[in-house]
């Protein structure tokens, strides 16, 4: 769950925990390339931003000075807003005292709490395998703040940070703006929701500066509303994944574009396999781990894609796909009606394309 922390971290989201990151910013850059402009040039603002990178882009008329020097600081101050709150690589965000705190009861910002209610939500739905409370293990397989370990964890080690993980054992109370922790040493990872969440938060304070057609991207996670400067919907690529090869870098090869998503009022994220992994005892290791078992998954699922209401949702489902895999993660995308493009890997390494009827009726609507 990936976060608003090193690129690493949010590359390494346990369970999407996915940050396999397709790296939207670049491939939807490239996108737009594609086509023929006509009309007015967008307005683009991008940067560096807690570990990762942002890109927004403003398909409105012409904007005075003023209007870009208000979007700039929305744009800062909302990210910064994440990052205080929920990064768990800094020591003096909310999300870090919450996790050091063993007193039981914490009182947190309603932001914190409302990325907490969306992400239960998504626990629910999958039955466990989103889990914001997964950190322990993934520090354990070498994918947190803690860095790489030389060797895989026992099962001893496995089942005793297993006792204090689980969703259920994280009680929200949003009246009251506060978390309790049923164990003392239960400790959270966002980095699977918070880069969507921070879309969104952009998102409405585009809005509230009556800005209503934009694209958002933070950190590969991306939220839309209306459209694009030629009149269009914002077409969003899709990385087609690569094999993975031990030692190499993650930019090694060239990227290839697998497919267009076409977005007004969306938001989308998409997770993989093939940026974040390394070997462990003789074996790839994922950096996708499943809190249901505390192992990586070993799944065929390259890459998942998920379509919703906003970027957050979007963010976590793909994390709760990554981990259920391909046939399992599918189930769930027709009972609960969700929008889902599926990579799954077959014999030597040639890709099947899975979508779900959602994903197949939304993009019927955008041709």
């Amino acid at each position: 769950m990936s976060a608003v922390d090193p690129l690493e971290a949010k590359l390494g989201k346990h369970a999407r925990v996915l940050l396999p990151l397709m790296l939207l910013a670049f491939l939807a850059l490239s996108a737009w390339r594609m086509w023929p402009r006509s009309g007015l040039e967008p307005a683009r603002f991008a940067g560096a931003t807690m570990g990762t990178t942002y890109n927004v882009t403003v398909a409105s008329a012409p904007l005075t000075e003023e209007q870009r020097a208000a979007i700039e600081q929305a744009i800062a101050r909302e990210l910064g807003l994440v990052d205080r709150q929920m990064s768990n690589y800094r020591p003096d965000s909310e999300l870090s005292r919450l996790n050091a705190d063993e007193t039981g009861a914490v009182t947190v910002p309603r932001e914190l709490i409302e990325v907490l209610e969306i992400a239960r939500e998504v626990s629910a739905l999958s039955e466990g395998a989103f889990d914001v409370t997964v950190a322990p293990l993934i520090d354990a397989w070498g994918f947190g703040p803690g860095g790489e370990v030389q060797r895989s964890p026992d099962a001893a080690t496995l089942e005793q940070l297993r006792a204090h993980t689980g969703y259920t054992r994280l009680r929200v109370d949003a009246g009251a703006s506060a978390v309790q922790k049923a164990h003392p040493q239960l400790s959270i990872d966002l980095s699977a929701i918070a880069p969507g969440y921070a879309a969104d938060r952009i998102a409405g304070a585009l809005d509230g500066l009556e800005q209503r057609r934009y694209m958002v991207e933070v950190g590969g996670e991306v939220r839309a509303r209306g459209r694009n400067h030629r009149g269009e919907r914002w077409r969003i690529a899709i990385e087609r994944p690569r094999p993975r090869t031990p030692g190499a870098p993650e930019d090694h090869g060239p990227r290839e574009i697998h497919t267009i998503v076409k977005l007004d009022d969306h938001g989308l994220a998409t997770s993989g396999d093939y940026r974040q992994f390394r070997a462990l005892d003789g074996a790839l290791v994922s950096h996708t781990i499943d809190p249901r078992t505390g192992r990586p998954v070993a799944h065929g699922l390259a890459s998942v894609t998920v379509v919703a209401a906003d970027a957050a949702r979007a963010d976590a489902l793909a994390t709760a796909m990554s981990v259920l895999g391909p046939d399992e993660g599918m189930a769930l995308a027709e009972r609960a009606e969700l929008a889902v493009l599926m990579l799954v890997r077959g014999e030597a390494d040639a890709l099947e394309e899975r979508r779900s009827t959602a994903f197949d009726r939304l993009r019927d609507a955008a041709d």
